[in-house]
């Protein structure tokens, strides 16, 4: 039997988000590698317009949630649609990239106002809704201040929400992270 474990190993703890801010501007991606998305995200259940997904859209009315995190673990019904975000700080580094992982909700990610990744077709019914579980990661502008929309949908599974956060970090770092996990999964399914 091949036991396969991954861990991180940080100098330091990394940085976590607070009232929907992340700070990466100190943290160095070419030593400590890439970074998940964690802490606390602006989040607004079931509502769905156009400025939702623009960088300049007010967030009076939005919640905070602590990612990662089920929606049954924020008191929301199982199936739906929420849209989550979050306002990143990164250093002057080129050639960054952001990496969304396999997940059994559809979901599409803004950056900056401008679609960057899309699994499935996240929709605002069961109908309009197609989840798709690939990973998938694209590069992310050359800016230090990065304005980060994500809608999940989820109208298929029994536990919807965002178990799984985005991952930031050098492109070619992730996509070698991407290949062996596909990998490992495959070893996986070998043994079964």
């Amino acid at each position: 039997m091949i036991v396969v474990v991954s861990c991180k190993l940080y100098p330091n703890s990394p940085p976590v988000a607070e009232n929907g801010v992340l700070d990466l501007s100190n943290w160095d991606f070419n030593n400590s590698g890439n970074i998940e998305l964690n802490g606390e995200w602006y989040f607004i259940w079931m509502e769905d317009n156009i400025d939702l997904f623009t960088s300049d859209n007010e967030i009076m009315n939005w919640e905070i949630v602590t990612l990662p995190t089920s929606w049954r673990e924020i008191n929301k019904p199982e199936i739906g649609y929420c849209w989550l975000k979050l306002k990143v700080i990164l250093p002057p580094l080129m050639g960054l990239g952001i990496y969304l992982a396999d997940s059994y909700s559809a979901g599409m990610v803004y950056v900056n106002g401008e679609q960057i990744l899309q699994s499935g077709e996240p929709g605002n019914t069961r109908e309009l809704t197609i989840p798709k579980g690939i990973p998938i990661l694209n590069y992310i502008p050359n800016s230090e201040i990065i304005d980060i929309s994500w809608k999940i949908s989820n109208f298929h599974g029994r536990d919807g929400g965002p178990k799984e956060v985005l991952e930031i970090g050098l492109i070619t770092k992730l996509n070698n992270n991407m290949q062996q996990n596909a990998i490992i999964d495959a070893i996986i399914l070998g043994i079964l």
